[in-house]
């Protein structure tokens, strides 16, 4: 993969200091990653000035896989637990959007395009089960082309404080296969 520069300003480095922001405020001594990524989860809707339905933190198992996204489709969050099953940086996992670092079977990709519509359109105003079943994706860029199955879990709108949707939060689980 080609790296890219973070030039003064631009989006991309914008991003990626608003995620060290949130990690850097969620870190403290001997606490476990389960609590840094909940933590940082808090954070990041917090530096984001958004409003959670509480119960999605009841529904958040240890080793999921944490994200948040806004309208445009930026991943505004991905929790520590993503580099664990995939073999991006941090910092491609920030600047790349997601369709360019991996891929999944079509079908799969149009559910969760029908689904998280459904949630900026503000169809859905409280956290539900995702009715999207277990799938590969498959890492496109990197040069160990990781296959990871990910389980959909559950997807949460998150609005402004003029009660607008504005951002989803999706938790899912993962386990690396072996390539």
């Amino acid at each position: 993969m080609n790296p890219k520069v973070f030039t003064p300003g631009s989006p991309e480095r914008e991003s990626l200091t608003e995620l060290v922001e949130v990690l850097a405020g969620a870190a403290r001594p001997a606490e476990n990653v389960f609590d840094i990524n909940l933590r940082s989860a808090w954070n990041a809707v917090k530096k984001n000035s958004l409003v959670i339905c509480s119960d999605i933190f009841d529904k958040i198992d240890r080793e999921d896989i944490i994200e948040i996204w806004d309208l445009e489709g930026r991943q505004l969050f991905r929790s520590f637990h993503a580099l664990r099953y995939f073999s991006y940086t941090l910092e491609e996992l920030t600047k790349y959007p997601f369709y360019e670092l991996f891929e999944r079977d079509l079908a799969i990709e149009a559910a969760y395009a029908a689904e998280f519509v459904r949630v900026l359109k503000g169809e859905v105003q409280s956290t539900y089960r995702l009715p999207i079943p277990t799938h590969l994706v498959r890492e496109r860029l990197s040069t160990r082309h990781n296959v990871s199955e990910i389980t959909p879990k559950y997807v949460s709108p998150l609005k402004d404080k003029n009660g607008r949707v504005v951002a989803f939060f999706h938790t899912c689980s993962a386990r690396r296969l072996d390539t």
